[in-house]
């Protein structure tokens, strides 16, 4: 009974920590360069409307994560398109890949540092 249990604890933090082993990071000089070369890329704030309003980069959408599992399918229709997240800090971002990779998106990055890391 008592391996059970163990067994149980290990795969539930296995489950849990899924997901933000594989989340793949771009930094910001990489984007820079992107927006120059990809104009087929997505860049996705997933801040708060305030926060958006407040600063931004340039070419991005708004989509707060808190909207992003009810929202991605209709905003984001082709799942292989390159996006990229970004928020203030690159957590919201993180939990915002995430949430698309649980929908069948594939093709995505986070912002290193988010926006902070820019200005």
């Amino acid at each position: 009974m008592r391996i059970e249990r163990k067994l149980k604890r290990i795969f539930k933090k296995l489950k849990d920590t899924r997901y933000t082993r594989n989340i793949r990071e771009m930094s910001y000089n990489n984007l820079k360069e992107l927006i120059k070369t990809d104009s087929n890329m997505i860049i996705v704030d997933v801040r708060s409307p305030q926060e958006f309003a407040e600063n931004r980069i340039k070419f991005a959408i708004n989509i707060p994560v808190y909207d992003l599992n009810r929202e991605a399918s209709r905003i984001l229709p082709d799942k292989n398109r390159l996006i990229v997240l970004y928020c203030q800090y690159g957590e919201r971002s993180k939990k915002a890949y995430q949430i698309l990779e649980t929908k069948g998106y594939t093709n995505m990055y986070s912002l290193k540092g988010g926006i902070e890391g820019v200005i």
